[in-house]
């Protein structure tokens, strides 16, 4: 199993809802598309830090969602 973590700093307090809604919506089925996909969990930190974990197979399979999301 291979995890992506990141990290998003400065994100609008006043539109976090808007952002997991999108991520809901948008991001998590593209990546539920891939057969190698194991898991996406988006994380609110607190002032406007958000923090998503993003598990694979393999580290391979991780960059290549990368190129799946920004599509």
């Amino acid at each position: 199993m291979h995890a992506i973590i990141r990290r998003y700093e400065g994100v609008d307090q006043n539109r976090t809802a808007e952002l997991t809604g999108k991520a809901n919506e948008t991001l998590v089925p593209k990546l539920e598309k891939l057969s190698w996909f194991a898991g996406y969990y988006l994380i609110e930190a607190g002032n406007g830090v958000f923090s998503s974990l993003g598990l694979f197979e393999t580290p391979e399979q991780g960059k290549e969602s990368t190129n799946v999301v920004a599509t």
